[in-house]
This record gives structure tokens, C-alpha cells and sequence, in this order.
């Protein structure tokens, strides 16, 4: 079988890393695959793009060819989206589009509802992370039940290995880390991810770092908060192997305020071995089982996840009770060859 995976760019972000990591399963199992973006961004990733703009006629056009030699399309990314319908109107290849964000969040107005919905009922098949994800997909953009299929996201446990002593010591003094509980964020800096809610628990805790890696609009006034309260913040910025600062690290913060669907940071640290203290939005929850897996805060509060750090800087045994649940639990049900098996059903089905 011949797949297409369509990106909305060549940012190392969680929807291109997850494609490029579908794409080497699958011809693991057998088929053959190219990736291609709709744009050019950064160019951190060695990926073909197809046009000079994401939604420009040429990308559209370049798209369209490209459908005619394959078998079936996967599109990655809420630009893809459109872009995938539109120039695959009028061929016979099919159109799966992995629908990973949270509507509720993300397409709250009606206007914005009714334009995904449009696209969304055009595509052949859709495939949702979680049966949370995929009830609230079909009941908002009102798609037939059989249309949708759940499959969880999933990395390369190869990748995100727990590190030897060795390892661990030699990326916490790269980090100028000594005997301080380190505690990571990894994600955008943008206001729903919370990582000012971090900061302030950070704030209030002896003993403690914080590591944040990622970049956005909010650096500057995370910079500000972080000296304001006389916090002990790092902000790293976009850090190339995110692996070697989950080694370093005792936890990993997630106080999402929403939006978030099934975060891939999240299934890293649990493949180190590192437990995770993140708030119950999307499909979080099925990542993270409250005190077997990690820690659930009920809402997006300092003080509740200041709480929630301090128990785990207090209770080695209670960390690593969970850390080894975590990369058990994980590596059943979101190690990427495990989920390949799912996809590679699902677009033989869709594809015939």
C-alpha cells in the first residue's frame, strides 16, 4: 500500500514528529510512505514541502498530483485539513484526516464549528485519539459513529529510553543541576499550556527548579514572572533532544488550562520513567492515571499544583512506584509500532 502523510509544515512540533515516526513503522510493516509538508517553516525537519504557502493555489495543485499516485492520503494538523479536502475533490483517493485537537476548545464559536464541520464530513475517514475524543468529534461536527475510528498517539520508546546512571548524571551537569528536584515543562509558551501556572508553583517550593523547554509569544512575560516572584526558572527555549532533559529530571508539569488533547511529552516522560503531575483536560486522562501513573489536578491552580510537586519531591518511593507503572502502562498502548499495527488496518480498510 502506497500512503501520502501530508504536514502543515517542517516545525519540529508533536503532529510532524508523530507523522515522520508513522511513516518509518509503516514501511517497517511493509508499505511504502512519503511525508511532505504544505510549507516550509524552519526547516528543522529534512521533509519535501509542496508549496511557498500553506493554503496557495501551487500548494493545492502540488497536493493534487501528488493524491494521484497513491493509495491513501493521511493528513496531519488543522491546515491540512482544508487544504487535503480541497485538493482532493474530484479524485478517487481517500482522505483521512487525524483530528487531533479538542473542539470544545479550539472551535467554540459557531462559526468555526461550522466550517470544520464542512471539511470534516468531506473526508473519507477520521481518526480520533481517544472513545472521549471520538464521542465529542461526533457530536460536534455531527459524523456517523462508523466514520471515525480511535487510535491513541504514540513515540518511539527506542527514543525515550530510561537513562543509566551515567546518562542521567551527565545530562543533569549539562543542565548545572546538583541536588535540587528538577521539574520540567515541555511545550509552547503560549497562555493555555500554563507554564506561568508552574512558575508560580515553583515560586513557593524550597529545593526546586524549574526547566522550562519550548518557546512562544509568552517568553518574555514568563522571563518577567519568573524574576518578579524570585523563582528558581530556567527557560531553555526549543531544546534539540528533549530525551537528555527528561533524564535529568523528577517530574514533569502539564497545568494545561485546555486544548490539549493526548500530549506526546507526556508519553516521553512516561517512557523515561519520569512521573507526571498535569490537569484532567482532553485525553489526558489516559496517559495519566491519578496516583498510579502520576498525579490529576481537578484544575489549572498554582497551589493545587504546588501541592502535587512537593508530594512527589517528599515520596522517592512513591516516584518511583509510579514511574515504573507509567513506562509499563506505556509501552502496551502508545509505543509507535504498537499503534502502526492500528493505522495500517485502518487506511487498508479506508483504501479499499
Amino acid at each position: 500500500m502506497k500512503v501520502l502523510q501530508v504536514i502543515t509544515d517542517d516545525d519540529r512540533r508533536g503532529a510532524q514528529l508523530f507523522a515522520l515516526d508513522l511513516g518509518a513503522a509503516l514501511e517497517n510493516l511493509g508499505d511504502t510512505v512519503d511525508t511532505v509538508a504544505l510549507a516550509r517553516s524552519t526547516g528543522s525537519l529534512d521533509v519535501e514541502y509542496l508549496g511557498g504557502k500553506r493554503r496557495g493555489v501551487g500548494t493545492i495543485a502540488a497536493l493534487r498530483a501528488r493524491l494521484a499516485t497513491t493509495d491513501v492520503a493521511v493528513a496531519h494538523g488543522s491546515t491540512t485539513l482544508p487544504v487535503g479536502v480541497l485538493a482532493a475533490l474530484g479524485t478517487r483517493t481517500p482522505l483521512v484526516y487525524r483530528q487531533i485537537s479538542d473542539p470544545s476548545f479550539w472551535a467554540a464559536s459557531w462559526g468555526r464549528r461550522l466550517r470544520t464541520a464542512a471539511f470534516l464530513r468531506r473526508c473519507d475517514h477520521v481518526v480520533s485519539l481517544s472513545p472521549d475524543a471520538k464521542e465529542v468529534v461526533t457530536r460536534r461536527y455531527w459524523l456517523d459513529d462508523h466514520d471515525v475510528t480511535v487510535i491513541p498517539n504514540a513515540v518511539s520508546a527506542e527514543v525515550f529510553a530510561p537513562p543509566t546512571t551515567e546518562q542521567r548524571m551527565r545530562s543533569r551537569t549539562s543542565l548545572g543541576l546538583e541536588s535540587e528536584f528538577a521539574v520540567s515543562f515541555v511545550g509552547a509558551l503560549v497562555p493555555e499550556k500554563g507554564a506561568d501556572l508552574a512558575i508560580r508553583a515553583a515560586a513557593g517550593l524550597g529545593g526546586v527548579r524549574l526547566l522550562v523547554a519550548g518557546d512562544g509569544p509568552e517568553r518574555e512575560k514568563l522571563r518577567a514572572l519568573a524574576a518578579e516572584l524570585d523563582a528558581d526558572v530556567e527557560l531553555l527555549g526549543n531544546v534539540p533532544r528533549p530525551v537528555e532533559l527528561l533524564h535529568a529530571s523528577d517530574a514533569v508539569v502539564l497545568p494545561s488550562r485546555g486544548g490539549d488533547s493526548m500530549p506526546a511529552t507526556l508519553i516521553e516522560a512516561c517512557f523515561v520513567g519520569v512521573p507526571v503531575v498535569a490537569t484532567s483536560v482532553g485525553s489526558i486522562d489516559q496517559i495519566v492515571v491519578d496516583d498510579r501513573t502520576g498525579l490529576l489536578l481537578d484544575a489549572a491552580d498554582p497551589r493545587l499544583l504546588r501541592d502535587a510537586i512537593a508530594c512527589l519531591r517528599d515520596d522517592p518511593a512513591r516516584r518511583e512506584r509510579m514511574a515504573t507503572a507509567a513506562r509499563s502502562e506505556a509501552l502496551e498502548r502508545f509505543e509507535i509500532g504498537v499503534v502502526a499495527r492500528q493505522w495500517q488496518e485502518t487506511l487498508r480498510r479506508v483504501a479499499r
